[in-house]
């Protein structure tokens, strides 16, 4: 997957919809530019829309109990942003900041509804895209059980993350992620020093190679052996 600005990236919400609602978008979308760390909403806001991610990449996270913030995922161009808030009228539920020089589209709430209420299929995709949004958090949350291990909880992201903006390529499936060690232990519930012992090991063992933003992951199957649970063992009577 590319890293650029309008780039060919999908924008998956308004190509899947037929030609008259996409014009519809365009009369009701106001784009803007944004810098590096721009904050497009935080969690507790008031809902004043969505946002369709164009180009660049942001990241989602939410506060935890004991005032920690955690980064639930990162959002790629065509994702909507605010959905279920913009739906439902409550506040922002995470905060969405910018990883890059990033442009997307804003609409506002009351011309959003207006869109999904004029055309059926603009219904249906949010559907999908709330129900996607909702299996995610839910996955992101099982980085959190304290029965899995940390060495699993960082297999098991790094292969969400081949799916989500992997490339194909000769030497492996690569990734770019702007995340800081920090970052990424906070998005497993781990620290820094964890997770740069877990990288040196999995690039130790030929699995993973890490230059600066870019991951390669050489053995894509043993980081999927790595988070299968272990057999029990039989108990002989």
């Amino acid at each position: 997957m590319k890293n650029t600005l309008r780039g060919e990236h999908e924008l998956l919400f308004l190509q899947r919809l037929h030609l008259d609602a996409r014009r519809y978008f365009g009369t009701i979308a106001r784009v803007s530019r944004y810098e590096t760390g721009s904050v497009l909403f935080s969690a507790g806001e008031g809902s004043e829309g969505v946002f369709l991610l164009r180009g660049g990449k942001a990241k989602l996270e939410v506060s935890s109990g004991n005032g920690k913030t955690l980064t639930l995922r990162i959002a790629w161009p065509g994702e909507l942003l605010g959905l279920s808030a913009t739906i439902t009228g409550h506040p922002y539920e995470m905060t969405a900041t910018t990883m890059g020089p990033s442009e997307a589209d804003f609409v506002a709430r009351a011309d959003f509804l207006h869109l999904l209420n004029r055309y059926p299929e603009a219904c249906f995709q949010v559907v999908q895209m709330l129900s996607h949004e909702v299996s995610t958090v839910e996955d992101r949350a099982g980085f959190f059980r304290p029965a899995r291990s940390a060495s699993g909880k960082l297999a098991r992201l790094l292969l969400a993350w081949c799916e989500d903006g992997g490339a194909e390529t000769e030497e492996g499936i690569r990734l770019v992620v702007p995340l800081s060690e920090r970052e990424i232990g906070q998005m497993i519930g781990t620290t820094r020093e964890t997770i740069a012992r877990l990288l040196g090991a999995l690039k130790k063992k030929g699995i993973v190679q890490r230059i600066g933003h870019i991951l390669l992951i050489q053995d894509r199957p043993e980081l999927e052996r790595m988070i299968k649970p272990e057999p029990k063992h039989l108990i002989l009577t």
